[in-house]
């Protein structure tokens, strides 16, 4: 009802209710499902209704990823891009948004949402009940299952979900030719799947077996789903993928994200000449046992796949990374770049990533020889100087990093400092994690290096989340105060020489800003003046 707006479309709504509450729905739900029905008919049209629907397949209060749900959607078929994959993820976005705006979702943060318990009944009862035949739905997530229930009724099933149970072994072989979805993701202590239990899912477009640790192999059985166009291996404990996977030649998305010892064979991967979305983040031992060799025959790999437009890489190794930033197709891709390992790398200079256009993420991870992250200009970022006739360099860097939103630092023990972040302009999210020689985030003499490019003004002006753990050295974010005009949250744990925050009093007077850390840190901090600590107070949130 969010988008009715003239008095004429109010009242013929309410005349629309009154005659559907009279007439399609049993009693017990004439109070409520009438209105819910009613702005579920009002979505602009059957692309977002079925969308909606689909969300119901996930378990109750469950928090969906918004990446992941546009993941399955584009494998569903749902989502053409109007022909163009890369507008596809931008479709999905919208068609989020449409339904936040109705009040069918709720936003649980920028990457989450879900479906009120409500409004998943009301979506249940239409797909299970009222239109039962046609969409075939068969929800039985969080039911606590420790086998396959009544596998003699799948036949009709066009959509399945077993998420969330305590299912062990898959050792059936249901016949469901019609079967075009199947959710196993979350049964923790499922061991085994037998080949012959898809023999008989030819038509299976989507399936989900994520977060099953328990699972240490993937039969080759599943060469026979040769419709596959979806398939979540996340968070499993599978070691190896079997070569027998080329058969799976219409595979649009694929999820091996953090499966730390898995195994992939050569020319698998560049196999799948249809893939758009390959999610490889926390894969770091996939690719061989002579890890300095992973990156540059992974990259080798994806510059065959000229569909892939979402793509998240472990790369170990700095002539891997080279690699990567020769290939303009590669580097036009929604990326999330882990760069993890790197032994050969002691100084990054961040500029050497910019060529990344749709850099979405940057993870630093276990770097151990990296000692500075720094700014350093480069040829190209001088001829935008020089074309744009503007006397400073300014312009450079506004037109670095425009998607990245996220950095996250780990295990980098030689980093002094950071200060090299501060070119990136729309920073929303920076974890810095067990880097045990931090002594500051940004350096003021390498800053006054670069006044020309970042004025103090703009320092993570749009950084919204700071998380700083296990920094035993850390004594400065910065030596003045910084105007954090949309801070939302500060994390600090672990930092026992941080006694001051770059926090001014008129950031209390908005009082908007969380503040978590433990209650003895607390009391050392030191403030401006009494009067600020005061006004700060009701911001501090103490962690046990």
């Amino acid at each position: 009802m969010a988008c009715k707006n003239t008095v004429e479309e109010w009242e013929y709504a309410i005349e629309v209710l009154r005659r559907s509450s009279s007439s399609v729905l049993p009693d017990m739900v004439k109070g409520v499902y009438p209105l819910l029905k009613f702005s579920y008919d009002s979505l602009p049209n059957d692309m977002i209704r079925t969308c909606l629907l689909y969300c119901s397949l996930f378990s109750e209060d469950y928090q969906i990823n918004k990446d992941r749900l546009i993941d399955l959607w584009i494998g569903e078929g749902f989502l053409d891009g109007h022909g163009h994959t890369s507008l596809a993820r931008k479709q999905g976005h919208h068609i989020i948004g449409s339904l936040l705006h109705a009040c069918l979702l709720e936003e649980v943060s920028e990457f989450h949402i879900k479906m009120h318990d409500v409004i998943r009944d009301m979506c249940l009862w239409i797909a299970c009940e009222l239109e039962k035949e046609k969409w075939r739905f068969s929800v039985q997530a969080g039911y606590q299952l420790t086998k396959l229930l009544e596998v003699g009724n799948w036949g009709s099933m066009r959509r399945m979900s077993l998420m969330y149970n305590r299912i062990e072994n898959l050792v059936e072989t249901p016949n469901c030719p019609n079967l075009q979805t199947l959710f196993l993701n979350q049964n923790n202590q499922l061991k085994v799947i037998s080949n012959d239990f898809f023999q008989f899912m030819r038509g299976l477009k989507v399936r989900n077996l994520s977060y099953n640790r328990s699972i240490k192999e993937l039969p080759v059985g599943i060469s026979k789903l040769v419709s596959l166009e979806f398939l979540d291996l996340s968070l499993t404990g599978i070691r190896q993928l079997p070569i027998e996977l080329k058969a799976l030649e219409k595979l649009k998305c694929l999820n091996l994200e953090f499966n730390h010892c898995i195994r992939i064979p050569r020319q698998l991967i560049s196999s799948f000449l249809k893939l758009q979305v390959l999610r490889m983040a926390g894969c770091y031992d996939s690719l061989g046992q002579e890890v300095e060799d992973n990156s540059e025959w992974l990259v080798e790999e994806l510059m065959v796949l000229d569909h892939l437009n979402m793509l998240s890489i472990p790369i170990t190794s700095a002539f891997g990374l080279d690699r990567f930033l020769n290939s303009e197709r590669l580097c036009s891709c929604n990326l999330v770049i882990e760069l993890r390992l790197l032994m050969d790398l002691k100084v990054l200079n961040i500029l050497s990533l910019a060529n990344m256009k749709c850099l979405n993420y940057l993870r630093l991870y276990e770097c151990e020889n990296l000692e500075e992250v720094k700014m350093e200009w480069t040829w190209e970022a001088r001829l935008i100087k020089v074309e744009s006739h503007i006397q400073t360099s300014v312009i450079a860097s506004e037109h670095c990093f425009q998607s990245l939103r996220n950095v996250e630092i780990l295990k980098c023990s030689k980093l002094i400092d950071i200060t090299g972040l501060i070119l990136i302009p729309n920073l929303r999210r920076l974890y810095v994690q067990v880097c045990h020689n931090m002594e500051e985030i940004i350096n003021e003499t390498k800053l006054s290096q670069v006044a020309e490019v970042v004025e103090t003004s703009s320092l993570f002006a749009k950084l919204e989340f700071l998380y700083l753990f296990d920094l035993p050295e850390l004594k400065s974010i910065y030596r003045d105060t910084l105007p954090f005009s949309c801070l939302k949250e500060i994390e600090i744990i672990e930092c026992p020489k941080l006694n001051r925050l770059p926090l001014g009093s008129n950031k209390a007077k908005k009082n908007k800003i969380k503040i978590r850390g433990k209650e003895e840190w607390w009391k050392e901090l030191q403030w401006e003046d009494e009067c600020t600590r005061n006004n700060f107070l009701p911001c501090f949130i103490r962690l046990p």
